[in-house]
């Protein structure tokens, strides 16, 4: 287990040349407000038990930049650190943040001992029934001026990751070459990482991820995989980060008879795409969208012929505390309810 603290750079260095060692980092997003310090306490515990039970690199934790809630975000990320002996990757989303609500983040969140930060500009708020984007007065137009942001005024004081996008997005109108170049142009503002936003097709993650590299991007670029948890979350996650479902699977997944027989059918897809990611582009790292649920990730990882006995973990092998579910056994605090997405937020 990676030592809380650390910068996840420093980690994935050490794992790159361990090429039969697959790592994983798990993601989580906020509770719901309404849950107060019930909602914080029970991610706390979930991200903790399933840190003790999988080993992953690190933990991410998601955030919408409600300045106003800084405090008791950067309180939350500390305590899931604590107590999963992990590093966290804290978001930073900026689209409702000032240049000087940035730097009172970040003070923060040097203060509190977090040096891993993602680095987004945000969704757009919508206006009259538009999504364009619209920066803070006094804010940043986009994630790559955040990151020159970050850097200027702290250094290397963190690792900064940024989000990429397989299937491009709204704001580079899904022309992959603007996307591509302009992923890069945030690498070369100082990012240190590229994790990308859920995407269904192992094809089109490699296409992406190779052609980084040949414009000359020498940072980590992770796949990230989405969790499916449920037919009507899976479609609904889809649609608003924005991703395209390949037809395949929409077929799939309608002719399932039942809401049981879909689970069954959408965590096998997913278990196929890691699987091919592995076996056909040899990716050894990838970056879990857990839904704030610990049964699918147990699901993946029973489903794969690669994951080592440090990762899976059946139902036998889990706690007597655990309840059971459709899948699989999981713990009490196996799911925390929320109203943000789980996948990375825009970040053009």
């Amino acid at each position: 287990m990676a030592a809380a603290g650390r910068k996840v750079t420093e980690i994935l260095a050490e794992l790159r040349g361990k090429k039969d060692e697959t790592h994983y980092s798990f993601e989580y997003f906020l509770p719901r407000a309404k849950d107060g310090p019930t909602g914080h306490a029970a991610l706390v515990t979930l991200a903790s038990e399933m840190a003790s039970r999988h080993h992953p690199t690190y933990l991410d934790l998601t955030w919408r930049g409600d300045i106003t809630a800084l405090d008791d975000h950067i309180k939350l990320a500390t305590q899931i650190q604590l107590s999963s002996g992990l590093p966290i990757m804290l978001h930073i989303a900026i689209a409702q943040l000032s240049r000087d609500d940035c730097a009172k983040v970040l003070a923060a969140c040097k203060a509190a001992g977090i040096v891993n930060i993602m680095a987004l500009r945000g969704d757009p708020i919508a206006r009259s029934g538009t999504f364009a984007f619209q920066p803070h007065d006094n804010g940043f137009s986009c994630a790559r001026d955040f990151v020159k942001f970050i850097r200027d005024t702290t250094g290397d004081f963190f690792c900064i990751a940024v989000a990429g996008y397989p299937g491009g997005h709204r704001s580079s109108e899904y022309d992959m070459k603007m996307e591509l170049d302009y992923t890069k142009r945030k690498v070369d503002a100082g990012a240190d990482l590229v994790v990308t936003q859920g995407c269904f097709d192992a094809d089109e993650y490699h296409s992406y991820i190779t052609g980084l590299y040949a414009l000359g991007c020498q940072v980590p670029v992770v796949p990230g995989i989405l969790m499916f948890k449920a037919k009507g979350a899976f479609v609904n996650m889809a649609r608003l980060c924005d991703i395209k479902v390949p037809t395949s699977w929409t077929k799939a997944l309608d002719e399932a008879k039942d809401a049981k027989e879909a689970l069954v059918v959408g965590q096998k897809l997913v278990a196929d795409l890691v699987q091919t990611l592995h076996d056909k582009y040899h990716y050894h790292g990838f970056h879990l969208y857990t839904m704030n649920d610990a049964a699918p990730v147990i699901e993946l990882f029973n489903k794969l012929t690669f994951t080592s006995s440090s990762h899976a973990a059946t139902t036998t092998a889990a706690p007597s505390s655990l309840a059971t579910t459709t899948q699989t056994a999981a713990p009490s605090s196996t799911t925390v309810s929320a109203t943000t997405v789980a996948a990375p937020v825009s970040a053009a």
